[in-house]
């Protein structure tokens, strides 16, 4: 029962943020399409026909562009892909696309992903966490474990990073630390980390088991 830390957001600069503009864009338009036309239906059927054959070019001239857009649009990974191409060291994006790749099974590619991440930024507390956790189910436990409590060291209520930590505590054997860190998860959760509650909800009374507690 492993988690991984959850989809961090992005804030790219507002020049390239142009999806903001769509809405905005449409009373702009309607601004001077509305007395346009009532100028052109004025001016007679020439001004008519010119004003149709501008329009058609205007479109086929945006149209091109923005079927380029909406390719870059299509799915989570071609927008990640395609920010990744035109950004230099994107800490964020190389996470979140890791996390995404993670999700769906693609773990090796994840991994190049957290460790570009992590590489770029090594203070970032979800790369270090998710990293470390994929070492450790690699086989390098003591690298895993260091990873993700450099992640803990970043960020002290990092709630998922307190829920791996204590997977593979339990995995070595380590019971009691393992229950210090599921403690911890209950006492730094946020509203938004309500699976990591209930997982460490759920871990608790197993781990008293593992060590003989019953009233666990």
């Amino acid at each position: 029962d492993l988690t991984v830390t959850g989809v961090q957001t992005c804030a790219l600069p507002i020049s390239h943020a142009d999806r903001y503009m769509y809405i905005p864009l449409v009373g702009l338009a309607l601004a001077v399409v509305f007395p346009l036309g009532e100028r052109v239906r004025s001016a007679g059927r020439p001004a008519a026909v010119a004003a149709v054959a501008v329009g058609v070019g205007v479109c086929f001239v945006w149209g091109v562009p923005a079927h380029g857009q909406v390719s870059r649009w299509r799915d989570t990974r071609t927008l990640f892909e395609h920010t990744l191409r035109h950004t230099f060291r994107n800490s964020v994006v190389h996470y979140n696309l890791g996390y995404w790749l993670q999700e769906r099974g693609e773990v090796a590619l994840a991994r190049r992903h957290f460790l570009a991440a992590y590489e770029i930024d090594p203070a970032h507390p979800g790369a270090a966490v998710n990293l470390g956790l994929l070492r450790f189910l690699d086989g390098d436990q003591e690298e895993g474990v260091e990873l993700i409590e450099a992640g803990l060291r970043a960020d002290p209520a990092h709630a998922r990073g307190h829920l791996n930590l204590a997977v593979a505590l339990v995995q070595r054997g380590e019971h009691a630390r393992a229950q210090g860190h599921l403690e911890q998860v209950l006492a730094v959760a946020g509203p938004t980390d309500q699976l990591e509650r209930l997982r460490a909800h759920r871990m608790l009374p197993e781990l008293a088991a593992l060590r003989g507690d019953p009233s666990g």
